[in-house]
């Protein structure tokens, strides 16, 4: 796609463009601004060439506010840059380019398209976004608060430092702008210890020093959002402690994180009757079940959390219930940095608190803990221990993930981490529950033959599981 100008050119150059329309070569898309596109709308070319456009119509200007951060109109279709002269607006199709009176390119602003445009240094976008603030008392300084707190995480304290050297350099320029400057000021300073008032959570909390993940919390509302837009059947359980239900859940918990062994070495384990199983395993299945083989409750805080992990790790060889220190990963998929920890999981919990069914918060409550995971290791089994407590508090049936939707299940935690996609882990979940709903786990014996009979134990992804509405495959 290719945007041509009549504007500035020569007489001969401009007949020769008329030509071209004229037989269907280009069409007009504007006052002497023409494409070769023609399929796309008018709106779709604009948008597109929203920055060779405006270099044509207001060379020399400065891409700033918000469209500084972004590099295109917003929804809306607007386009902000700042240009000397009268301030005006100019419409195009879908889009309009809001030209504000302001200083000419500085130190720092990034030449575009061969110097006829350019970018808004970080100091200036910070100033200009905060004068916009003042004036029209909108939600900008939410949004530069948190960039504020991201610049600080990715570039340091000498960052911030330098940033407010070069705002200092811009109140010099521009009498208009120095509220503006001492604004920005105070709130680069509040990032490293310096007085501020702020208007937004994010920055309160890492003021505080209790800063989150602002893209997981996203996550977390997107999954709390859809669950709460679910419905889920309440399948009624109680006195599992009575049963072998527990049992089945550690051995499947620790299969699902590489402790593989038969049920009945697994049971001779607990029993303290088998010596061959590695130590490790041993206190794997061991820790879980101490927790599991109990009625559970829900924790109420961070604190509950540590102790739970404690207790499911005590005998290993790792730290019990003392958050990492550096950051964990699967893939190249980063879990929360260890300095988010407490406030991710708080903002995590207290939506956890006005999700209102019980099973819908089982799920959230697992995501929670497996996306942030806390620990150095453990975290999986933690997940499932904690996801199974809201369950028992309600006295609903409680969750196995059996061997054979393994895979499933951890490629729906993926999916949600890495695509923003809820469906297919509550589609998994929800098919676990009522899985687990339909086995007699009145003895080992009658478990076993109906796990068998069902596919529970198969690696297998030829074979899919059984449930008494046929079989179940799923699509992810």
């Amino acid at each position: 796609m290719t945007i041509i100008s009549t504007k500035g050119q020569s007489s001969a150059y401009s007949q020769k463009v008329k030509r071209m329309h004229d037989v269907g070569e280009i069409r007009r898309i504007y006052n002497g601004i023409y494409t070769d596109e023609l399929h796309k709308s008018d709106e779709e070319v604009v948008r597109e060439n929203i920055l060779s456009i405006t270099s044509i119509l207001v060379p020399g200007a400065v891409i700033s506010f918000k469209s500084g951060y972004t590099l295109k109109p917003d929804i809306d279709g607007n386009f902000f840059v700042v240009s000397q002269g009268k301030t005006r607006n100019i419409e195009l199709p879908g889009c309009k380019i809001h030209i504000i009176n302001g200083m000419p390119p500085i130190k720092g602003d990034m030449p575009l398209l061969n110097g006829s445009l350019f970018l808004a240094s970080a100091a200036r976008l910070l100033v200009e976004n905060m004068y916009q603030n003042s004036r029209n008392r909108n939600k900008t300084k939410l949004f530069l608060e948190s960039r504020m707190v991201d610049d600080f995480e990715a570039y340091g304290e000498s960052y911030i430092t330098n940033l407010i050297s070069k705002i200092n350099d811009i109140s010099e320029l521009s009498k208009k702008l120095v509220p503006a400057c001492s604004a920005s000021i105070r709130m680069a300073k509040a990032v490293i210890g310096g007085e501020y008032k702020p208007e937004g959570k994010r920055l309160s909390m890492f003021m505080s020093g209790e800063p989150f993940d602002l893209k997981r919390v996203r996550l977390f509302a997107t999954l709390a959002m859809a669950l709460t837009g679910h419905s889920f059947e309440h399948i009624k359980r109680e006195n599992v402690e009575m049963t072998k239900l527990p049992f089945f859940e550690a051995y499947f918990s620790n299969y699902i994180e590489g402790t593989r062994m038969s049920v009945n070495d697994a049971e001779s384990v607990l029993s303290g009757a088998n010596n061959n199983v590695p130590k490790g395993d041993s206190h794997d299945i061991n820790g879980v079940f101490s927790i599991c083989s109990k009625r559970m409750s829900p924790p109420q805080s961070i604190d509950d959390i540590k102790n739970i992990h404690a207790s499911i790790t005590y005998g290993r060889d790792i730290p019990h219930g003392i958050f990492k220190t550096i950051n964990n990963r699967v893939g190249m998929n980063e879990f929360v940095r260890p300095e988010h920890l407490t406030g991710t999981l708080k903002e995590g919990l207290n939506m956890l608190n006005f999700i209102p069914d019980p099973v819908a918060k089982a799920i959230f409550s697992q995501f929670l803990i497996a996306e942030c995971h806390p620990f150095i290791d453990g975290n999986g089994r933690l997940s499932r221990l904690i996801m199974n407590s809201y369950l028992d508090e309600a006295n609903l049936c409680r969750i196995i993930i059996p061997t054979i939707l393994r895979d499933d299940y951890i490629l729906a935690l993926k999916r949600l981490s890495t695509n923003t996609d809820p469906s297919v882990l509550i589609k998994v979940m929800d098919k676990a529950y009522h899985f687990t709903s339909e086995i007699d786990f009145s003895t080992t014996e009658n478990a076993v033959m109906q796990l068998n009979a069902r596919n529970a134990f198969s690696e297998s992804r030829d074979e899919h599981i059984q449930m008494e509405s046929g079989d179940a495959e799923f699509s992810i």
